[in-house]
């Protein structure tokens, strides 16, 4: 119980902390790791459906973030040229602007866990991801 409460609050306090940083540019963590996840992908573009499996979350969720960045203009969401019952999402030139000034200032502050040492990350990570594998999280 003391480790699972923990890692809970833990979060918590990272949770805020990290939106807090990432208000100046309208971003929620949520919204930022989208627009990184696109940045990662070959082509700045996924398949809304891959998008949200690669997430890890509820397609009206990842529905709801696209809808709030295409709002700010940071992506473009179109019809697959290929399939148009797929829809795609595309980070804009303003999408990649703002991800890297937004990453620039996580980097500054270790995304918020600048208490702890490289190995401590490392040693935690390292730990949680053996809780995620067994779940089907595979990614690192």
């Amino acid at each position: 119980m003391a480790v699972v409460t923990s890692i809970m609050r833990a979060q918590q306090i990272i949770q805020v902390r990290v939106d807090e940083m990432l208000a100046p540019f309208g971003l929620t963590f949520a919204r930022f790791e989208l627009l990184r996840l696109l940045a990662f992908s070959r082509a700045g573009a996924l398949p809304l459906g891959k998008a949200g499996a690669r997430l890890q979350v509820h397609q009206t969720s990842i529905t709801n973030v696209v809808t709030r960045l295409d709002e700010r203009g940071l992506v473009t969401v179109k019809p697959d040229v290929n399939d148009r019952r797929v829809t795609r999402v595309s980070l804009s030139r303003s999408g990649t602007s703002r991800l890297r000034k937004a990453n620039q200032l996580l980097a500054e502050v270790d995304f918020g866990v600048g208490e702890l040492d490289k190995s401590e990350l490392e040693t935690i990570s390292a730990l949680l991801f053996r809780v995620r594998a067994e779940h089907g999280d595979a990614a690192r």
